[in-house]
C-alpha cells in the first residue's frame, strides 16, 4: 500500500497559483510543476469558509449542519468515522503535523481518530505580543520536521501537514514578489516542493487549500473576518492529486466533501462530478449565517439573517458582476412597439434560470434546523459586528 501525504495551505487563492493562472507561475513555481504531473480540479467548491468548519467536513465527508454543533468553538460529539479511521482500519499509521497556533482549531475539528500529533512551535505565554510567531515554525522548518519523522516511520502511513503563511515572510520572498500575500505563498510553495520531492516516489500526494481569500471582491476582505464572505475567490479552491499514474484536468463541479473518497482512491479524481455543492460560513446557531449552493454553473448566495439572496451564472459571468436576483436591469431590450430600454440583459433561458434560482432558494431557507438564539447572544453579536466594521468598506 502506498503512503498518503496531505499538504494543505491555509487561505490560498486559485488565481495566485500558476496552474490556474499562468501569470502567477513566478509566485508558485513548485506547485505549478507538481500540477503538470497531477490531476488538477478546476471547479472544486469549499465545504466552508473557516478553517475548523472546513477540515471537519473534509475529514468526515459531511457538512457542519449535520454535526449538531451550534456555535463557534463548539467541539462536542467527536467524529469517530473519518478519513483517518478509514486508513487506520487498513493498517496505516496516521500523523498530524500542525503549528501550535492552530491548537484551538484542532480541538474544534475533533476528527483525528488515533493520529499521532507532531506539534511544531512553542505554546505561547498568555498576552505575548508575538504569540502567533512563537507558536509556529516557518513552512520549510515545519516541512523538515515532519520529514524526519516520516522517513523513520514504517509504511504505510497517512500524514496531514497544514502550512500557514508566516506573518513576516523571509526577505528573499519579499524581494521576489513585492506583495505580502504572494511573498507568503512563495515561501509556502518552497515547502510544498520540498515535501513533494522527498515523498512522491512512494506516496500519493494531495495539495490543496481549506478555503480561499478575498481582496475586496464585492467589498469583502479575507474569508469571513468581516462577516460571511462567499465570493468566488473564497469558495472556489485549488486541489491537486498526484498518484504517479493519472494526470490532466477535471473541469466538473466537485464538492470538497469528496476529498475523503479521493484520498482513499485517487484513481477516481478525473471522473468525479457533483450536480450540486454547498459551502457554509457559520454554524447553525450563529446569527450571521451565509450559505452558497451551486447547481452546475448557477450559484446562489443566501443570507439567513435577512433572507437576502444573490444569484449568478458563473459560465457567462465568472466575476459575479450580474446578480440575477437583483432588480437593476430589464429582462428584455424592448417591449412590443416601444423604444429600447436600458440597462437590459438578454437571455434565451430565463425560465430555466429562474426555476433553478427558486429551487436553490427553497433549499437554502430550509437548510439549517430551527435554532432559538437568545436575545443576549444577538446583542453581543451585533455589538461585535459593529466594532469590527472596516471603515473603508462601509
Amino acid at each position: 500500500m502506498k503512503n498518503k501525504l496531505l499538504l494543505t495551505i491555509d487561505g490560498i487563492r486559485k488565481d495566485h497559483l500558476g496552474c490556474y493562472n499562468p501569470k502567477a507561475a513566478r509566485i508558485s513555481p513548485r506547485i505549478t510543476e507538481i500540477a503538470e504531473r497531477s490531476v488538477v480540479f478546476d471547479d472544486m467548491m469549499a465545504a466552508a469558509t473557516s478553517t475548523a468548519m472546513c477540515f471537519s467536513s473534509i475529514f468526515t465527508g459531511e457538512l457542519s449542519a449535520t454535526f449538531g454543533r451550534l456555535d463557534y468553538g463548539d467541539s462536542q460529539n467527536p467524529h469517530a468515522d473519518t478519513l483517518f479511521s478509514d486508513h487506520e482500519a487498513l493498517g496505516y499509521t496516521t500523523f498530524v503535523s500542525v503549528n501550535r497556533r492552530f491548537e484551538e482549531y484542532i480541538e474544534m475539528m475533533n476528527a483525528f481518530s488515533r493520529a499521532e500529533f507532531l506539534w511544531t512551535g512553542e505554546r505561547p505565554v498568555n498576552g505575548s505580543a508575538n504569540a502567533k510567531g512563537e507558536a509556529s515554525l516557518r513552512p520549510m522548518e515545519q516541512a523538515k520536521f515532519l520529514t524526519g519523522h516520516l522517513e523513520s516511520s514504517p509504511a504505510p502511513w497517512l500524514a496531514w501537514i497544514h502550512l500557514w503563511g508566516f506573518g513576516d515572510p523571509d526577505a528573499p520572498y519579499v524581494r521576489r514578489t513585492g506583495f505580502d500575500y504572494d511573498s507568503r505563498l512563495a515561501e509556502l510553495d518552497d515547502a510544498v516542493g520540498f515535501l513533494f520531492d522527498r515523498f512522491h516516489g512512494g506516496s500519493d500526494v494531495f495539495v490543496f487549500a481549506d478555503h480561499g481569500y478575498a481582496f475586496f471582491e464585492h467589498g469583502r476582505w479575507a474569508y469571513g473576518i468581516d462577516g460571511h464572505n462567499l465570493v468566488e475567490p473564497v469558495v472556489s479552491v485549488p486541489f491537486l492529486v498526484h498518484d504517479g499514474a493519472n494526470r490532466g484536468r477535471n473541469p466538473n463541479l466537485v464538492s470538497q466533501l469528496r476529498v475523503r473518497e479521493i484520498v482513499r482512491e485517487p484513481a477516481i479524481a478525473l471522473e468525479l462530478h457533483d450536480e450540486t455543492a454547498v459551502c457554509e460560513s457559520r454554524y447553525a446557531g450563529q446569527i450571521d449565517k451565509g450559505l452558497v449552493l451551486r447547481k452546475g454553473d448557477y450559484k446562489l448566495i443566501y443570507y439567513h439573517e435577512n433572507g437576502r439572496r444573490e444569484f449568478y451564472d458563473l459560465a457567462t459571468d465568472p466575476r459575479e458582476t450580474i446578480d440575477y436576483a437583483g432588480t437593476r436591469f430589464h429582462r428584455h431590450r424592448r417591449d412590443s412597439g416601444r423604444k429600447p430600454r436600458a440597462p437590459y440583459i438578454v437571455r434565451s433561458d430565463w425560465d430555466a434560470l429562474e426555476a433553478t434560482m427558486e429551487e436553490l432558494t427553497e433549499r437554502a431557507r430550509n437548510f439549517y434546523p430551527r435554532v432559538s438564539v437568545p436575545m443576549k447572544t444577538r446583542a453581543k453579536y451585533t455589538a461585535k459586528k459593529l466594532k469590527r466594521k472596516i471603515p473603508f468598506l462601509s
